[in-house]
């Protein structure tokens, strides 16, 4: 026997055990005892009047006609008070990240072994896990009785044993008796999670295996999230022979590409600190095999489209590993003495964090004396400034401030701002904003654009080794000085051979117009990934505010707008494939 309970104490209905202490089980059992298994039903689902009759009306669907299926059945109890941000997990969770991993985690299961889910939700993985052992091996616990008739109606085989139970009082197995246990999104909702894990570990098998998913690092109302030191305390007290953390990142890479996990391994403290949420393995002996799809896992994940709403960094995760791997040097060069912060800021610090050689070039770090242009006396007059000279020694000291809070070193040319430039006859040749924010470059800068790549060529070939990614700007907005760079980089990349992303210039594409405008004309750029809230320290806010000049011309309200980092690719450049080599899948 392997649960810890009598059974004919407990209401069984529809293949769901109820052993859950209070007044519905009693009057559950009294309307068994009677014949009335509808009315027992009824009460132990404990639910209002209309949703009720709603969950009721499909259960007679499903057991008369087979349908609706899964998601039109939750979907149709949105109307009826069902809780909607629930129905958007149960009808997207086939298709996130988290699934996928549990699936993974299955591979864990030998045959004939005795499994247990724990906080199964509505069943979902229980397929995956009666194709692993016998049917009637499964045990599925959810504390909530709706999300088991769920798994009853559409998940579960018939052989499976379904019990509600509060994991919170415990487990409701005997000892020693579960060769794997799975809880996916489940964890973090735990209030006592030290005697959630002393549970696990008091009926586990001898050689049984643990598996927990999808834990979160963070609070909500209902959410108690666990930082990795937390866990890594916890799980040292649990009395477990072996355990192993890994970021969500960090598998779900490995799980898109089929590298083997190595569960008597774990991912490093620098990752599992910038980690949204962890995924750890336990076991009372040791993993005597490493974690990975199978074909037919692997198939099934390349044929599904990933739904990535509640973790958008998985996204681009894994194309960001792709090129802290394949690339150990990174030059970001900048038109101005600000662009690279103000576009690439998170990015700058991942790399860095990553103990990644990182610097930025900056371009035009000059001005000329007097007379200045309408359109320079308009940009020192927004500084504060009177003296060109005096701005630009100022604005080279912000920046040298700005990229030591990242932690990067820094490169700065002397050429000429586009507000100060002169033709040969020492005409300024953008005397106001109209012609300088055009969006096209001047024939008379033809010389400057040639003395510039030839510049940026002679740097590059004495400073770096073949394996440097470099970064410029795409010139969103249409600033002479940041089309002018691109062009200059572009001329690189087939000179020499090097990979180059660009970047969404920012504050300019925070104009939908300008940023539209921009993408009609230039229709060779696609984007291969976007960076979002990466950095939990704030630093790229921090850089940014060391631009004190620069400040009120670029935000006049004082408020950093917040958006997602986008890098593109020129696609008759050089290929995703060749920049990326490893990041062909999703």
């Amino acid at each position: 026997m392997i649960l810890s309970c009598s059974c004919s104490d407990f209401p069984l209905v529809d293949g769901i055990l109820y052993l859950r202490r209070d007044s519905l089980q009693k009057k559950a059992i009294a309307f068994l005892n009677s014949g009335a298994h509808v009315k027992a039903l009824i009460t132990l689902l404990d639910l209002k009047r209309s949703l009720l009759y709603a969950i009721y009306f499909i259960y007679l669907l499903r057991k008369r006609f087979k349908f609706p299926d899964f998601n039109e059945c939750v979907r149709l109890l949105a109307y009826f008070s069902y809780d909607k941000k629930w129905v958007w997990y149960l009808v997207n969770r086939a298709r996130i990240p988290s699934f996928f991993l549990s699936i993974t985690a299955t591979n864990l299961i030998k045959e004939d072994n005795i499994v247990a889910e724990i906080g199964c939700g509505t069943g979902h993985l229980l397929p995956k896990l009666s194709v692993k052992t016998k049917p009637e091996n499964i045990y599925a616990v959810d504390k909530s009785f709706l999300n088991l008739l769920f798994a009853r109606m559409f998940f579960a085989h018939p052989d499976n044993l379904l019990i509600c139970a509060d994991c919170e009082m415990g487990l409701p197995f005997r000892g020693d008796n579960l060769d794997f246990i799975s809880a996916v999104d489940t964890f973090h909702y735990i209030n006592n999670k030290r005697f959630f894990l002393t549970e696990i570990n008091r009926v586990m098998s001898r050689n049984g295996n643990g598996a927990i998913i999808h834990t979160l690092s963070t609070n909500t109302r209902t959410i108690k999230g666990v930082s990795f030191e937390i866990l890594s305390r916890l799980l040292e007290k649990s009395y477990f022979k072996k355990t192993s953390i890994y970021s969500n990142e960090s598998l779900w890479f490995n799980l898109n590409r089929k590298i083997p996990i190595n569960l008597n391994k774990s991912d490093t403290q620098k990752d599992l600190k910038n980690s949204y949420s962890f995924n750890f393995f336990v076991t009372k002996n040791k993993f005597d095999r490493n974690l990975v799809l199978n074909n037919k896992q692997f198939e099934l994940l390349k044929q599904t489209p990933i739904f990535y709403g509640w973790e958008p960094k998985l996204s681009y995760g894994s194309k960001i590993k792709v090129l802290t791997e394949n690339y150990e040097q990174f030059l970001f060069i900048s038109p101005h003495l600000d662009d690279a912060v103000l576009s690439c800021g998170d990015l700058i610090e991942l790399l860095i964090s990553k103990d990644k050689k990182v610097k930025v070039a900056t371009v035009f770090c000059k001005a000329t004396k007097q007379p200045y242009s309408p359109q320079a006396k308009k940009y020192l007059n927004s500084c504060g400034y009177t003296d060109a000279e005096k701005l630009f020694v100022e604005r080279r000291k912000e920046d040298m401030n700005a990229l030591k809070v990242l932690g990067v070193g820094y490169k700065h040319f002397d050429f000429i701002d586009a507000a100060w430039r002169k033709d040969d006859r020492e005409s300024f040749i953008y005397p106001n904003e109209i012609i300088q924010f055009s969006g096209r470059i001047p024939a008379k800068e033809k010389p400057l654009i040639i003395d510039l790549e030839h510049n940026l060529e002679t740097f590059i070939r004495k400073n770096y080794t073949k394996r440097l990614l470099i970064f410029a700007p795409l010139g969103v907005g249409g600033h002479a000085d940041h089309l002018i760079t691109r062009s200059a980089v572009e001329y690189l990349a087939k000179e020499l051979g090097k990979p180059v992303l660009f970047w969404e210039d920012f504050p300019y594409n925070t104009n939908a117009i300008s940023r539209k405008k921009f993408f009609l004309i230039n229709q060779n750029y696609y984007p291969p990934f976007c960076i979002n809230d990466l950095n939990h320290d704030n630093k790229k806010l921090k850089a940014i505010k060391k631009y004190k000049s620069q400040m009120k011309g670029l935000f006049p309200k004082r408020l950093i707008p917040k958006l997602p980092e986008i890098y593109y690719i020129r696609k008759d450049l050089i290929s995703a494939k060749k920049l990326l080599p490893e990041a062909s899948g999703k």
